[in-house]
């Protein structure tokens, strides 16, 4: 196994280990599927989706600004 193999089956196993860990309580998972809901009423209604603030959002900006763009499927 190379270590790239490794390194990204030690991303999956740990970032599993996180979601489980946030998701874990019911209302944890009710304050997801609402903020879930705020996020896709936005878009269905052409709204603005504001993606900044952490330092930890830039790819997920990237990639939102890409599907804004049209480079996702619909």
């Amino acid at each position: 196994m190379s270590d790239a193999s490794v390194s990204a089956e030690r991303f999956v196993h740990e970032s599993r280990a996180v979601l489980d860990r946030v998701t874990g309580s019911a209302s944890v998972r009710e304050d997801v599927a609402r903020a879930a809901e705020l996020i896709a009423g936005c878009v269905r209604g052409d709204g603005v989706v504001q993606a900044f603030g952490t330092g930890y959002d830039a790819d997920f900006d990237a990639w939102l600004t890409e599907c804004a763009a049209g480079a996702c499927a619909a």
